[in-house]
């Protein structure tokens, strides 16, 4: 049975420990990643570079390149949507509402309160106050997680207690919240906290901090609490290097097309098309593969050493912290995985700059690897649609159906865009009009059109790609005729051939 998951750390600066982070993602089964004080601005790090294979584009609340900041990635699959609340700007917050299995939903916040901020400033803890009030009744329950910067020593086991700590505490006793990090997250402070009324017990892990940070990372799991998850969507890969062509050539000549293609269109374009997928499942290896989260691609087995080795020397002196050995040797540690991972990076780099500029590559493959360099995704950042009627789509197929059901009101007369008595204009035929009465699809001609076809285009809906119908152009080529033909005669096409994958791009107003 799977549980809720949380990834929680104040990195003092992201953007150099970024593959780090999502290395330690891939390591750990994470549902929600929360990284403070992440330092980062649109123009240092796009959020086409904080992308993480598996995940929905990161959730940011910068401020400057100097300090502050907070950002969230969930998992691909989760249900969730943004939380409309009150904008602050002494403090970055984020609030999300997250959906269980059991129909639940969950008040999700994430925030950062700067470490600058005066001991008896209680304004973040005053406006969270305001934003549950506002906000509890959308959900079950309440969730808030971040680097809150407070101290109080009953309560969270600090070395003084501070106005804002006690306020804290007042807030967690008022809502009836629990605190879950019981271990001190930077020196000899928990700063950073896990605090809900999720049901059930919650385990709580530290380990250590990335890159050069002096704040641990924290990973705490709700194992009665069953995030609502959609199910990757699977692909099938053909490995089209590894494909015996011989003899699927050999398959598709030894069939009697007049005898399989009927004068149906539809009939003879189904069985056309489920024959040559059978004959790429018998001769053309494949896989199924899913979207999950990966090392960067700079990631070296050196990098995964070097990480190992410093989590390693961590470990030891967590359990002798007053060594001083033990301290000195997990510092030359950390210093030694920063160089590692930094030359892992600058070599990739490197790599990629010659792979582009020799010439060898072709469109695909320069294209592919410009957009790999530029940190480039296809990742889709379609947020929670809502329809004109107020309802909410969360999942991808409901999004799916949303944008289907509007496109085809956009494409249809008398919608609420057309007037009712809105109709196609008469045409008046010229009889003098020269008029096509007959069109030969000679399996020459055809022949000719498939052995010409870039092999690199999309595949459709029937999953047939054209590298199948160029490398089989001869044997194809007589049943492609008929099927047109059947067409022709008939004045249809065939229902397949008018479905297609539709991308929506967002244009403009709010996503």
């Amino acid at each position: 049975m799977s549980s809720l998951s949380i990834f929680l750390t104040n990195a003092f600066g992201l953007q150099s420990k970024f593959g780090e982070l999502q290395h330690a993602l891939r390591q750990q089964t994470v549902d929600i990643a929360i990284v403070t004080e992440t330092k980062l601005t649109a123009e240092k790090m796009s959020p086409a570079e904080t992308l993480i294979p598996g995940y929905c584009p990161a959730v940011r609340k910068d401020r400057t390149a100097h300090g502050g900041g907070v950002a969230v990635w969930l998992k691909a699959g989760l249900c969730f949507r943004h939380l409309d609340t009150v904008p602050c700007h002494d403090f970055e917050v984020i609030w999300l509402l997250i959906e269980t299995c059991d129909h639940h939903k969950i008040v999700f916040c994430a925030l950062y309160r700067s470490g600058s901020s005066s001991e008896s400033d209680i304004s973040l803890i005053e406006y969270l106050e305001e934003t549950l009030l506002a906000v509890r009744h959308l959900g079950d329950y309440v969730l808030i997680t971040g680097d809150f910067n407070v101290h109080n020593t009953a309560w969270l086991g600090s070395t003084k207690t501070t106005v804002a700590g006690e306020a804290l505490e007042d807030l967690c006793a008022s809502h009836y919240l629990t605190q879950h990090v019981s271990e001190p997250t930077r020196k000899n402070n928990t700063l950073d906290l896990v605090i809900s009324d999720l049901p059930g017990a919650a385990s709580v892990t530290t380990g250590p901090p990335l890159g050069r940070s002096d704040h641990v990372t924290i990973l705490t799991e709700f194992k009665t609490v069953r995030p609502r998850k959609e199910q990757p969507a699977l692909r099938i890969v053909w490995q089209y290097a590894r494909a015996d062509w011989g003899r699927m050539r050999a398959h598709l000549s030894r069939i009697n097309w007049p005898t399989v293609l009927s004068n149906d269109p539809d009939a003879a374009c189904e069985a056309l098309t489920g024959i040559v997928r059978d004959a790429m499942s018998q001769f053309i290896p494949s896989k199924t593969i899913k979207v999950m989260a990966t090392d960067p691609v700079w990631w070296t087995p050196a990098c995964q050493q070097a990480v190992h080795l410093k989590q390693q020397a961590w470990r030891v002196w967590r359990q002798d912290p007053d060594s001083l050995q033990q301290k000195e040797t997990f510092l030359a540690s950390v210093t030694h995985c920063v160089h590692v991972l930094q030359h892992a990076q600058r070599q990739c780099k490197e790599r990629a700059s010659r792979k582009l500029s020799s010439g060898s590559l072709q469109d695909k493959q320069w294209w592919t690897a410009t957009k790999r360099a530029a940190g480039v995704s296809r990742q889709s950042d379609i947020p929670v649609l809502v329809d004109r009627s107020g309802h909410e789509h969360t999942t991808a197929r409901e999004k799916a159906e949303c944008f289907a059901q509007y496109f085809a009101m956009k494409c249809s007369l008398g919608s609420n865009d057309f007037s009712a008595s809105d109709h196609l204009p008469a045409m008046q035929l010229d009889a003098t009009a020269p008029q096509i009465t007959a069109i030969h699809f000679r399996p020459a001609n055809v022949r000719r059109q498939l052995a010409a076809l870039n092999p690199h285009k999309a595949t459709g809906p029937d999953g047939i790609s054209a590298r199948v119908l160029k490398e089989c152009h001869r044997e194809l080529a007589e049943p492609a005729a008929r099927l047109f033909s059947c067409c022709f005669r008939a004045g249809v096409q065939p229902a397949s051939w008018k479905l297609a994958h539709v991308s929506p791009i967002h244009k403009k107003s709010s996503k």
